[in-house]
């Protein structure tokens, strides 16, 4: 379902772009490794960040835009409000 959602988000226009952040945030403490996501998401202004991981749970109430969303709930909620599903 992760590679559907992926390949579902590529197809849609302008919505897809490489960003290098230049600023650490260090939200997750729990895995360090996934900050390079967030930093990514968060230089990106991203709505969301399609996850299974519950480490990125810590974007919720943290001020930041990105929210984590589970694939699933994706594709059903925003794809398909949006008429790309």
């Amino acid at each position: 379902m992760t590679s559907r959602a992926f390949e579902l988000t590529g197809a849609l226009n302008g919505n897809v772009r490489r960003v290098s952040p230049s600023y650490h945030h260090q939200l997750v403490t729990a895995d360090p490794d996934d900050n390079a996501f967030v930093d990514c998401a968060i230089a990106a202004e991203a709505d969301y960040i399609v996850t299974e991981d519950h480490h990125f749970d810590a974007l919720i109430g943290s001020g930041y835009k990105p929210r984590p969303i589970q694939p699933d709930a994706f594709v059903a909620d925003v794809l398909s409000s949006d008429g790309s599903s």
